[in-house]
């Protein structure tokens, strides 16, 4: 880092990722458990959104079994994202850009964003042929999402250049 303002920088996106991934993992648990309530509680006055959802998808136990599992892929893999990209500011911030470990964790990031363009793409295609009203999404976001994953690939493809480059200066030292 060249100067302590940058460093502040990337301590801070460092911290706020963090606190995103613990909040995202507590969305998940609330999540799964509102999940296990819909699915033990059914039709429940007090609860109108989810019994609807659930009688209309009441006969389709397979699609709603696929949505719900395609829904929280996405949280799964959103967390993924999010503490890869916490462990990388990390290192960034300790002076660490080109290494072999930040390599790792955008290629974790890589992988997480093409498994949640496929179970975004699964639950926009349940959304567009079944309308159910459960998601994160109903496909509006398939397209930044394709594009957040080619454009961390090409930071991939740079960084993994980088290191192979840092490796061979090293070795010629």
């Amino acid at each position: 880092m060249k100067s302590n303002y940058e460093k502040s920088i990337v301590r801070g996106l460092s911290v706020l990722s963090y606190v995103a991934f613990w909040a995202y993992c507590g969305l998940m648990i609330v999540v799964m458990g509102a999940i296990v309530f819909m699915i033990s509680n059914g039709d429940n006055s007090a609860h109108p959104t989810v019994a609807r959802a659930f009688e209309v998808a009441g006969d389709h136990v397979a699609i709603t079994s696929l949505m719900i599992v395609a829904l929280y892929a996405v949280m799964a893999l959103r967390s993924v994202i999010l503490f890869a990209v916490y462990q990388m500011l990390r290192e960034f911030y300790q002076d660490h850009i080109f290494t072999a470990l930040n390599l790792c964790y955008i290629r974790r990031c890589t992988y997480a964003f093409a498994g949640l363009v496929i179970a975004d793409g699964i639950l926009a295609i349940i959304w567009h042929f079944s309308k159910y009203q459960i998601g994160l999404s109903h496909g509006q976001s398939i397209v930044t999402e394709i594009l957040a994953w080619l454009v961390v690939y090409t930071i991939y493809v740079i960084f993994q250049r980088g290191v192979k480059l840092k490796q061979e200066n090293e070795d010629f030292v």
